[in-house]
């Protein structure tokens, strides 16, 4: 296999992982899409050449909330770090060696991003492996689990209680507020208009709405633990599927 062309795979929601050995160059436009059980690709060409999302209308090369394996330095690393935020990909590092506690993505730090992973790992199938696998054990029992996974989400609140709070509210509640009602359905109704790119602002009237530009990396971070919000029927995308199961938990 020396490239995976434009579609190749499109559709094949039988795939949870995949690899691709160095011999692989090409990533073609929606080479993944639509592969809605996919949970990890690992890409060990470092200069592998990797499509766009925005590079061919309507077509994503990878599902929402992928998670890529890559050396650092690589291109899969640069794919991630230009498409994580609009498109929700998280990058693991192959060649790396951290032994922090919660850090399974081998950046050496415990913080939302590993919330994310480790979330999706233990509602499986799980793809953590070596390192990060220990690191994502936190109570060092042998196994990784739900009881891990709320562990590393109190240890990040306590570092910063404001951002991470957002894990005590239920699903749906965007403005954080501790109830979920009309304004969360019309704060997610505003968010699908802006295609999935903002980020919830408090005006000085006390109304909130979405801004479609990012500003700090802690709005990318708050950004992060909103879209674990919206998505009420955690099938990693945010559409109107999850608007109208809010809308009916409301109705209720």
């Amino acid at each position: 296999l020396w490239d995976s062309a434009r579609g190749v795979f499109e559709g094949c929601t039988s795939l949870t992982t995949v690899t691709l050995p160095e011999s692989v160059k090409t990533i073609g436009f929606g080479c993944f899409q639509k592969c809605s059980s996919l949970r990890s690709v690992t890409i060990y060409n470092r200069e592998a050449e990797i499509a766009s999302n925005s590079s061919y209308s309507g077509y994503y090369t990878f599902p929402y909330g992928i998670v890529i394996y890559g050396y650092r330095g690589s291109t899969a690393q640069s794919y991630v770090s230009s498409n994580s935020y609009h498109y929700g990909c998280y990058f693991v590092a192959l060649d790396g060696d951290s032994d922090v506690k919660g850090d399974v993505n081998n950046d050496s730090v415990a913080d939302v991003t590993d919330i994310a992973l480790l979330e999706r790992h233990v509602t499986g199938p799980g793809f953590l492996t070596g390192n990060v696998l220990v690191n994502a054990d936190m109570d060092s029992d042998g196994a990784v689990n739900v009881i891990d996974l709320a562990t590393l989400k109190m240890q990040c609140r306590l570092e910063r209680e404001f951002v991470y709070h957002a894990y005590d509210c239920e699903k749906g509640d965007m403005n954080l507020d501790g109830t979920v009602d009309a304004q969360d359905a019309e704060l997610l109704e505003r968010y699908l208009e802006l295609s999935g790119k903002g980020v919830l602002t408090e005006h000085s009237n006390g109304s909130y709405d979405y801004s479609s530009t990012y500003y700090t990396y802690e709005d990318f971070k708050v950004y992060y633990i909103q879209i674990d919000l919206m998505d009420l029927n955690r099938d990693y995308t945010v559409d109107e599927n999850d608007l109208t199961l809010l809308r009916e938990r409301i109705a209720a």
